[in-house]
């Protein structure tokens, strides 16, 4: 009687390995939060800029709940130290549009319209690899898992008259309609 109750823990501990410490876990993550800043490259004085070193900084960041988990949910061995395979992530809450406004007109556009025609994008740190567009910015959101963290650098391919004021509003909606807005502190190009 104890060897069957013995081999029938060990089968039971041995089947828990080999179901357990190699399951995959399952992670839905979304973006929660972007940081909506007005960047001044010369001086960091942004209460007024020039065109040339004006820039808006959207900085990202995503939040994760597990799914499922098999190794987690057993709650009988603690695979900490178990080998297993890269966890996956679903992106919920695709973002379906983003889009950037002025509170002012600006390049012939009136204030609340979306200027993402005149918007160039670059990613990571600012340097002249800005030149990607605002859908590209929207895939990115969408797919870019490996960089949750990016920052995104908006400028303009057109000049923003002298003596201008404005704040600008970014509007992220996602596929259930939902939105995240942020609007910038107000900034006067010279």
């Amino acid at each position: 009687m104890k060897t069957k109750i013995l081999k029938l823990v060990v089968a039971c501990t041995f089947l828990q390995i080999c179901l357990y410490a190699c399951c995959t876990d399952v992670n839905n993550i979304f973006l929660s939060t972007v940081d909506f800043t007005v960047r001044d490259s010369a001086d960091n004085d942004i209460t007024s800029v020039t065109n040339a070193d004006f820039s808006l900084l959207a900085k990202t960041d995503y939040d994760f709940s597990l799914v499922t988990s098999l190794a987690k949910q057993s709650g009988l061995l603690n695979m900490a130290y178990a080998t297993s395979c890269d966890e996956e992530f679903i992106i919920t809450k695709l973002v379906t549009n983003v889009e950037l406004t002025a509170d002012v007109p600006l390049f012939g556009i009136d204030a609340g319209n979306s200027l993402n025609d005149h918007v160039l994008v670059g990613f990571g740190v600012v340097s002249g690899d800005t030149g990607f567009s605002m859908n590209d910015m929207k895939n990115a959101l969408n797919y870019e898992i490996n960089n949750i963290y990016e920052d995104y650098f908006l400028t303009f391919d057109t000049t923003i008259p002298t003596e201008t004021t404005t704040t600008f509003t970014l509007t992220i909606t996602f596929e259930n309609d939902e939105q995240l807005t942020r609007v910038s502190t107000p900034v006067t190009f010279q």
